[in-house]
């Protein structure tokens, strides 16, 4: 090339390109830097990076000092890479049709490499695939390995956990155990850390760490409750460690790669052979790396081994990665926020020094008013938060002309005045936009309505979906339900997972009342009953059979299987394995069978129509595609539905608003990922879906696309690279958006063993914005140990909270017009405060500050009451964040007044529940003049009940008193019966349920709610049954084997005296109790007294045994309800089933008044184990607070005081 050829600059090379917009000064300086060399840029929030990336390769070719085909461009996803390509290709070829091409000679060798425009646009993770297929035999690795997805890697992780003899110290359920093998299988592949260097670590933190420690000066154990934790952990993550390494040969034996192994191959070889290196550089003059924020370790060492250092071909190499520290946002997917500056010294210049950093400070996307709030938050963040790492990028400036745009801020007591604000400011804006397409002479050319609400948990979004409904305001989900959730989606899984089980009830319900079958309540009762009646055909009556009478049975079975050299527990176990014609478990599925009289039993016609042609479909799906291959499978599921023409109509009506197959054609490639393991069947199939649904982010739906004319609802991390005219982000609080102050407890590997130690990771440091390591230098014995390493996992949580401000950031600068941010102080379910977050707060201050009063539209002093104003006002090192944050010590006291009075009202409020409900129907016609007229009546019917209780004589005393002696006893007996055969005659008799009632009673009470009336009504105490009281000193020896103090003294228990501990039967249980998977683990709590509220009556008793897995104090629970006696079956085992809901409810009220936050019902499990079988029974679904509530009446109260374990 001439030296002396003129050099373009890039405005020249717009004109010539007839380019609407020439660049401006800030990105020709970016376009034309160099042209070789290294350089940084970080580009704001809409400054146009995507368009100056394909600027600087057009000026790179156009001046000939890269071909295209030596440009390469590097991005994250698939999409974004695409664009570029596109952009780049579309560029270049203007370029080549423009007037450029004729201020060049007949001879320049720019016309001939114009003719072939082919830039390299990849994505990391193929371009990594790239350089292990070309250059795998260096390590050595086969090149042929194929990569697998998420599905494929369970699948395969799944059958060396599921075949492995590797024992295990943690009590874990087996999809439990297969992705803490995943995540630290990953972990360890992003920073390149080998399975020897973990295990050597961990062993080091077992012993050096804390073992060879001297115990603490108070403790009385060796270890203390916190050291068990921390060993457990270590001991766990070696077992891990070995399941790893087999999870990573059969990897190899099958030829697959997972994406974290691709990767970190990539680095390690191009670390260790320069060779690579070389070659690339050669191929590549220009490399383009897009989004560096968001790369990990090992994405760093690959670029950084392949392009960075002083090379020896420097003087014709340029390397420029582009990138935005505030946009950092995907640490949980291994992305190290710091690598951006690291750039500037893993690529140095020509002179060993840090690359030159330049800026794209020029928002084209956000008015003024956002861009300003937005520079706020940045300035927070990076200079005056507590941890800061200085400022990185420079403010934000709006482009020329740019408007002041509109912003509204509010903060609410109550979480439901939020979401009315939010859906009422959404519901103007579209009825705005309505009016405007009226208005238009030709409403085509009206800008179409775009909105997003962006939240930052996916069960955020139902409820504003709901509230937007409400209003008229068509919405879309992509937050919210996952992808097996989605109605389409959802029918084909319910459909997959009954014919996989037949006993899968909640999936059988799915479809029986789906907008499909849309089987009514009463044909859903008789289809109950005729499964009850089947269930009694093949098990007899609930409680027929003798437990003497099985284990006669028992011994007798073993003496005729006896056999010279086999082991007695070899014939048991191949006994229980045999299964028993008494113990059968009968489901909806064999009703739906045995429908022949169906409308005899009183079921309609329609009904049965319907019913009888399910049972069809499932049964030719049965016998023809259940034992085909699984994509196979599924699509005869889908043919048989009808879905994809269902949602394909749907598209066709609504383009614009519907998504078409998208939903189906990811599940659709789910299964085929799932089908490619050699083991795959439709039941491992199931199991995958069902793990992967009980994650908080499931399974992703189909790809996010900007759409207009609905409000999209959507996660903030979903949302990055979008844009939209209307912008809220609501739930701006501290439990969302934390801070060093208030942070979420996150994982640290001192307490879970599928984080690697710290010191291991490529990130660890003690600089401003590297990842923790844990210290001991003050740690002189064990009880050091505990406090140095909690402070380390208090110092992860801040770490992790850091992200939370750039979380925000991206939010609100999704915004081209209009922006709403929202909070609120409490939850329905909570009965703490909850404070405002930083950015909402430094917003509000903003905004005041600048005379925009109006702009903040409400703001209530409510949130945290803090126990401890006083301590911390009088806190010389007070954190930034709480300086901030307290309130002054009267809008202190105002909290906690309004906090108490909310209790109070919340407690009259339970003894009436809200109607109409749903509140939705109150939109429907003539519904709210209904019920007024329905409230007139009841109001009068109340005022009767009232003027004739006035003429009731007053109950004697000794009416209310209970009976003393035998004789009182048969008095009250025959007055009761008297009373009901005197009230025969009338239609219906109503005995009220008692104030207070026991889990057994409520479970009396669905199981037979005649008997436990008659029960009620005449309260006769009944003899202790033998096997009752077998069960009461089984339970008074399994507490005093775990060595903890009850509510009650054992001679203090009901039938204690009578339960004899040299009852035969009762040692049985001892062995049989001894051999089950809960003799060696430690309960959190025995025989825990409870007093929980539901729909107005007050439950008490005792929880046998609570048992707790993880680190986190608010999940990982799982209540045990010791049953000596045998498993029911059908409704007797539904009806049980409601003891455990009131369990599992009572200790997550409990826990949430422990720790002073709320806890779901969801993180706490429930199981009964049997234990003469040995057997663990844990129900697919509990009845939820709403639901008990709806069955007993009232509306659960928030109540601490009775929520004490004893």
């Amino acid at each position: 090339m001439d030296s002396n050829r003129h050099i373009f600059s890039p405005q020249e090379l717009s004109q010539l390109m007839g380019q609407k917009f020439a660049p401006t000064d800030e990105q020709a300086e970016v376009i034309q830097a160099g042209p070789f060399g290294n350089f940084l840029v970080v580009a704001g929030a809409g400054a146009g990076k995507t368009e100056t990336m394909a600027a600087r390769a057009v000026w790179m070719v156009a001046n000939g000092y890269a071909r295209p085909e030596q440009i390469l461009g590097l991005t994250f996803t698939r999409k974004a890479a695409a664009e570029l390509g596109e952009r780049i290709r579309q560029r270049l070829q203007t370029l080549a049709e423009s007037a450029f091409m004729d201020q060049l000679s007949a001879d320049d060798p720019r016309r001939e490499v114009l003719k072939n425009i082919a830039p390299a646009v990849a994505t990391y993770d193929s371009y990594a695939g790239d350089i292990v297929r070309e250059y795998g035999l260096l390590i050595p690795s086969e090149p042929a390995a194929r990569l697998i997805t998420d599905a494929e890697r369970w699948m395969v992780a799944r059958d060396v956990v599921v075949n492995s003899n590797s024992s295990l110290s943690a009590q874990k359920t087996v999809p439990s155990v297969i992705a803490d093998v995943c995540a630290l299988s990953d972990e360890m592949d992003n920073h390149l850390t080998s399975i020897e260097k973990v295990e050597e670590e961990s062993t080091a933190a077992a012993k050096k760490l804390l073992e060879d420690l001297p115990k603490g000066k108070r403790s009385k154990n060796e270890f203390t409750g916190a050291n068990t934790d921390f060993l457990k952990a270590q001991q766990y993550r070696t077992e891990l460690l070995t399941l790893v390494k087999q999870f990573r040969e059969t990897l190899q034996e099958r030829d697959l790669l997972t994406f974290g192994q691709q990767m970190s191959k990539a680095a390690q070889l191009v670390r260790a052979h320069e060779i690579v290196g070389q070659d690339q550089r050669r191929r590549f003059r220009v490399v383009m790396l897009d989004e560096y924020q968001d790369t990990g370790h090992a994405q760093r060492i690959m670029l950084k081994s392949l392009f960075g250092g002083k090379k020896e071909s420097d003087g014709e190499f340029s390397a420029m990665a582009v990138g935005d520290p505030m946009q950092s946002i995907y640490l949980f997917r291994g992305a190290t926020a710091s690598n951006l500056e690291k750039f500037r010294t893993d690529f140095p210049d020509a002179n060993g020094k840090p690359a030159e950093k330049l800026q794209l400070l020029t928002s084209w996307r956000n008015p003024t008013t956002v861009l300003d709030i937005a520079n706020k938050i940045s300035t927070w963040s990076m200079e005056r938060s507590t941890e800061s790492t200085g400022r990185l990028v420079s403010e934000l400036r709006p482009r020329p002309g740019a408007a002041a745009g509109e912003a509204a801020v509010a903060f609410f007591d109550e979480r439901e005045q939020e979401l009315d604000w939010l859906a009422d400011k959404l519901q103007s804006q579209w009825e705005d936009y309505q009016r405007k397409l009226e208005m238009a002479d030709d409403p085509t050319k009206v800008k179409p309505f775009s909105a997003a609400v962006l939240v930052t948990v996916n069960k955020d979004a139902v409820p504003i979906y709901e509230k937007l409904v409400e209003r008229g305001v068509p919405a879309d989900m992509t937050a919210g339900p996952g992808l097996l959730d989605i109605p389409e989606v959802a029918d084909v899984f319910a459909t997959l997972r009954v014919l996989v089980d037949p006993t899968d009830d909640v999936a059988l319900l799915r479809l029986l009342t789906g907008p499909r079958w849309n089987i009514g309540a009463a044909d859903l009762a008789i289809l109950t009953r005729r499964a009850e009646q089947i269930a009694q055909r093949g098990a007899g009556e609930a409680g027929a059979v003798d437990d003497a009478a099985m284990e006669r049975q028992r011994q007798e079975n073993i003496e005729l299987l006896r056999t010279p050299g086999v082991r007695d527990e070899l014939i048991e176990a191949v006994l229980e394995a045999i299964p028993n014609a008494t113990e059968f478990s009968v489901g909806l599925i064999d009703a739906l069978a045995d429908l022949t009289d169906a409308e005899e039993m009183g079921m309609s016609a329609e009904g049965a129509k319907r019913l009888a042609l399910l049972g069809r479909e499932l049964g030719y799906l049965r016998r023809h595609s259940l034992g085909k291959n699984l994509p196979d499978l599924v699509a005869d599921i889908e043919k048989m539905l009808g879905v994809r023409t269902e949602v394909l109509t749907r598209w066709h009506r609504r383009p614009e608003q519907a998504i078409g197959t998208s939903h189906l054609d990811k599940f659709a490639q789910i299964v085929r990922d799932v089908s490619r393991a050699g083991t795959a069947t439709p039941k491992a199939l199931v199991d995958y879906l069902l793990a992967a649904q009980s994650e908080e982010d499931g399974l992703d739906p189909g790809e996010v696309q900007k759409k207009d004319n609905t409000v999209q609802i959507l996660t903030v991390h979903k949302a990055k690279g979008l844009e939209w005219d209307i912008v809220a982000v609501p739930h701006a609080s501290r439990e969302r958006y934390g801070d060093y102050s208030q942070a979420r407890s996150e994982s640290a590997w001192t307490t879970n063993a599928k984080v690697m130690p710290s010191s291991l990771r490529g990130d660890a440091g003690d600089h401003p914005g590297a990842y923790p390591v844990l210290s001991m230098a003050t740690v002189k014995d064990r009880g050091d140990h505990t406090k140095a390493y909690k402070e380390f996992n208090r110092q992860v949580n801040r770490f992790r909270a850091k992200e939370n401000d750039r979380l925000f950031y991206v939010a609100i600068t999704r915004s081209e017009r209009v922006l709403y941010v929202s909070g609120s102080a409490f939850k329905a379910s909570t009965d703490t405060g909850n404070d405002p977050s930083i950015c909402l707060t430094l917003l509000r201050e903003y905004l005041e500050k600048t005379g925009a009063v109006d702009s903040v539209e409400q703001w209530s002093d409510m949130g945290m009451y803090y126990k401890e104003l006083d301590k911390l006002l009088q806190n010389p090192d007070l954190p930034l964040e709480d300086k901030l944050m307290l309130p002054t010590p009267q809008v202190n006291g105002e909290r906690l007044d309004f906090q108490e009075d909310r209790k109070e009202r919340d407690a009259v409020v339970s003894t009436g529940a809200s109607w109409p409900n749903p509140a939705p129907a109150i939109a429907s016609p003539g519904v709210a003049e209904a019920a007024e007229q329905v409230r007139k009546e009841i109001a009068a019917v109340h005022a009767e009940h009232a003027e004739h209780a006035q003429h009731q004589p007053e109950p004697s005393a000794a009416a209310s008193e209970a009976p003393t002696t035998l004789a009182e006893v048969w008095d009250l007996e025959t007055n009761l019966l008297l009373e009901e055969f005197a009230e025969m005659d009338n239609a219906e008799l109503v005995v009220p349920l008692n104030v207070r009632m026991t889990a057994t009673e409520a479970v009396s009470l669905r199981k037979d709610d005649q008997e436990f009336a008659l029960r009620a009504r005449r309260p006769i105490p009944l003899e202790p049954k033998p096997y009752a009281k077998r069960g009461t000193a089984f339970h008074n020896w399994v507490e005093e084997r775990y060595k903890q103090v009850s509510l009650l003294d054992e001679d203090q228990l009901p039938g204690a005296s009578d339960a004899t501990l040299e009852d035969p039967y009762l040692e049985t249980l001892k062995d049989a109790f001894l051999r089950s998977e809960w003799a060696d683990r430690q309960p959190e709590s025995v025989e825990g007294a409870y007093s929980v509220t539901i729909g107005g009556h007050v439950f008490e008793g005792r929880i046998d045994a609570v048992f707790h897995d993880g680190t986190d104090p608010t999940d990982g629970w799982i209540v045990v309800d010791w049953k000596t006696g045998r498993k029911p079956t059908g409704a007797d085992m539904d009806a049980a089933a409601m003891q455990l809901a009131v369990y599992r409810l009572a200790w997550a009220k409990l826990l949430s008044a422990k720790l002073g936050v709320e806890v779901p019902a969801e993180n706490v499990r429930a199981a009964f184990h049997y234990v003469a079988a040995n057997e663990t029974y844990e129900p697919r679904t509990l009845l939820s607070a709403d639901e008990l509530e709806g069955m007993l009446g009232g509306v659960t109260t928030k109540t601490n005081q009775d929520n004490d374990e004893q």
